[in-house]
């Protein structure tokens, strides 16, 4: 009895101490968590009720030089559901499924496959936000958000660039200043409810988020408009493989205008191929054949090494040399420096260069920019390849100087048309020309300028490209009343891995500058691969044409003889109404800075007042009488492409008969006659195949 007793209390006794144990490490928790760590889960337990939420800033928008805007931010709806208050997957589904156009089937494995919240439809139209509220769904949560818009679509797009679905620049402006677009991000901090509600926190402060700056950029969306209209016409009509064009201020370095084919639409930038988001003008290079070699010739006459009168014999298009063959698109004999040019001579050009220090010709092409980046405000811009001299071989001399083993970009050889043009400065180019923030303009600054050539060689140089245009290769980019100055280049593509040359794949070109006196703009124009036809002054010298004739129908033709007038323009042309839409005609009187009052019930304006061309305030209202028929325009003199898009462009039916030159059409310009109408236009060709060689 005793000894049970005795097992009794041990195990009494050891029950006790465990217990006394136990209640010990129990209280020393206590102690540690109400007295020496008290603050710590404290704020663990109200992490549990805090949700701190990050503030998206608004990015910067960007501006062409007229303050048009390129890239705004519009309002958008996310969508979140809560895993925790879903009750039924497949009933949540159903309900979604119209509003995020997906399958039940979907949206109920997302939801069954995800734990807590999660976004199920990303930067929505604004109007889902309404829709997804009036369900009522305790699982359903919205968030009104910002997101990008490139209102323009894809005018400018490939030097826009775009953002990804969180808003990050990945290409163009948007990529390279995306850091100066982008801003700052805020806090918010909520009280979050067992129901999941959010309330806003009274013991936090919210930091705002601070807004991405604006930025200005040099381009005149209605230059880049014309621009890639005729770029991409010229592209379609040769069946070429890509295109690329750089318009430009040559005075202060400005890109006015910058395009490549094939383009894209920023707001919808995952439905095109990758290769389309590239800007040609910067990215690729090509060997660029004739319009090379008035770069050769500023070196050679600067340098003193050659004389404009200076002759060489073109050996009746056919010369030998260094166990090379040189040729020549026409038989040419005795010609001087400018004829080398005017008629785009190979044999004329190299023979010239011979014995012209290589050193020297090196620097003067480096001073013109080739072999290196411009370093516009841009990604993806490449060197090109302009070997040092001690790479060279004998023959080297001789290819560069009609441009090849030699690779530019489309830059590269507007910023050396430029230089000619700009009496012999090289200024680099500006792509950026103010960032805005707080209200504030800070324009951009730093560009280096320095001298090519002498003012006196680009004065020569100028002649010699204006005969270019007037009785020489480039005829077919000649405009009536206005002194232009341009160089045309036709030069076989390289093979892949440098592997030679395609026999029968070209590369087009044509830069140029205009007017002759004081430049205005300067474009250059290179097309790859043209089918067919693929004379550079055929193709790109006519495509320069197009875009100059409509930039001057824009501007008025004593705009480019009146710098003033792009310092401070008080005062506007009136454009040309009659034969457009009325709606269309008062779109084109808001660009211009004009209002318009509309009389008559029809369609089409017959008439307006102010007469086109008048000097006008900045305001004025122009009246513009409308009915549904026109007036025939008058086609006589053009070719045959631009007649027919004229025709098409004022609703009327083309018939052609010949090819070339419009000499002929019927009905007669002027006549009145309902949209719909047949003109029937006569051509000829005014020019002999020899005189449209290089």
């Amino acid at each position: 009895m005793a000894k049970r007793r005795k097992k009794y209390s041990r195990r009494y006794i050891t029950i006790m101490v465990f217990m006394a144990v136990m209640f010990l490490m129990i209280g020393a928790r206590l102690v540690d968590i109400q007295i020496f760590n008290r603050g710590r889960y404290v704020e663990l337990g109200e992490e549990q009720h805090i949700l701190r939420r990050e503030l998206q800033p608004n990015r910067g928008r960007i501006y062409d030089r007229n303050r048009e805007p390129l890239a705004i931010n519009v309002p958008a709806a996310t969508l979140i559901v809560d895993t925790r208050q879903v009750t039924d997957a497949y009933q949540t589904a159903a309900h979604l499924s119209p509003l995020i156009d997906a399958s039940v089937g979907e949206i109920a494995r997302q939801i069954k496959g995800r734990r807590g919240s999660f976004e199920i439809a990303r930067k929505k139209n604004v109007t889902l936000a309404e829709r997804a509220e009036t369900l009522n769904l305790p699982e359903l949560g919205v968030r009104r958000v910002m997101k990008r818009r490139y209102p323009k679509g894809r005018t400018g797009a490939q030097i826009i660039g775009f953002t990804d679905i969180d808003g990050v620049g990945r290409s163009g402006v948007e990529g390279k200043l995306d850091h100066v677009l982008r801003g700052v991000p805020g806090v918010e901090v909520l009280l979050k409810t067992a129901k999941s509600k959010t309330l806003p926190h009274p013991r936090y402060q919210q930091k705002p988020a601070a807004d991405g700056n604006d930025v200005v950029l040099t381009l005149d969306i209605r230059y880049q408009r014309i621009l890639e209209e005729e770029l991409l016409r010229t592209v379609k009509q040769y069946s070429a493989e890509s295109g690329a064009a750089v318009l430009m201020d040559p005075r202060s370095g400005d890109i006015l205008a910058m395009a490549s084919e094939p383009s894209f639409d920023p707001n919808a930038y995952r439905q095109y191929d990758m290769a389309s988001w590239r800007l040609r003008a910067i990215t690729d290079q090509f060997e660029p054949g004739s319009t090379f070699k008035v770069g050769v010739m500023a070196a050679m006459l600067d340098a003193g090494f050659k004389h404009p009168l200076d002759t060489v014999y073109a050996e009746n298009g056919v010369y030998h040399v260094m166990g090379e063959t040189i040729r020549d698109t026409k038989s040419l004999q005795t010609i001087t420096m400018r004829e080398v040019i005017v008629k785009s001579s190979n044999i004329g050009i190299a023979k010239s260069v011979q014995g012209f220090d290589r050193n020297t010709l090196y620097s003067y092409l480096n001073q013109f920019g080739f072999g290196a980046k411009t370093d516009i405000d841009l990604v993806g811009e490449i060197n090109g390849i302009l070997k040092p001299t001690k790479d060279w071989v004998p023959f080297t001399q001789l290819a560069l100087s009609y441009g090849h083993a030699v690779a530019v970009t489309p830059l590269q050889m507007c910023m050396m048309y430029s230089t000619i043009a700009n009496d012999g400065v090289y200024t680099q180019p500006r792509l950026i020309q103010a960032t805005i923030r707080d209200g504030k303009v800070f324009p951009r600054t730093g560009r280096k300028n320095h001298k090519v050539i002498s003012l006196q060689t680009s004065r020569i140089l100028k002649r010699f490209m204006s005969d270019v245009v007037e009785r020489g290769t480039g005829v077919q980019a000649d405009i009536d009343g206005v002194e232009l100055c341009g160089k045309t280049g036709t030069a076989h593509m390289v093979r892949p891995n440098g592997a030679g040359y395609y026999k029968h794949r070209y590369i087009a070109s044509f830069g140029g500058f205009m007017p002759k006196e004081d430049p205005a703009v300067c474009l250059f124009i290179m097309v790859k691969d043209p089918r067919n036809v693929y004379y550079g002054g055929q193709v790109a010298g006519v495509c320069f044409r197009e875009i100059m004739e409509r930039i001057i129908a824009l501007e008025g033709l004593d705009y480019f003889s009146q710098p003033s007038a792009r310092i401070a323009k008080t005062s506007v042309r009136v454009p040309d109404f009659i034969g457009m839409k009325s709606g269309n005609a008062v779109e084109v009187a808001a660009s211009s800075g004009l209002t318009t009052l509309k009389q008559g019930e029809g369609r089409v304006v017959v008439d307006q007042h102010p007469s086109p061309g008048a000097r006008v305030q900045t305001g004025e209202r122009v009246v513009l009488f409308a009915r549904n028929e026109k007036n025939v325009p008058n086609v006589v003199g053009m070719s045959v492409r631009r007649a027919r898009n004229i025709l098409i462009e004022h609703n009327y039916e083309c018939v052609i008969e010949g090819s070339g030159v419009v000499v002929d059409q019927h009905p007669k310009a002027g006549r009145s006659a309902e949209p719909g109408t047949r003109v029937k236009i006569s051509c000829k060709n005014q020019f002999s195949l020899s005189e449209q060689l290089e």
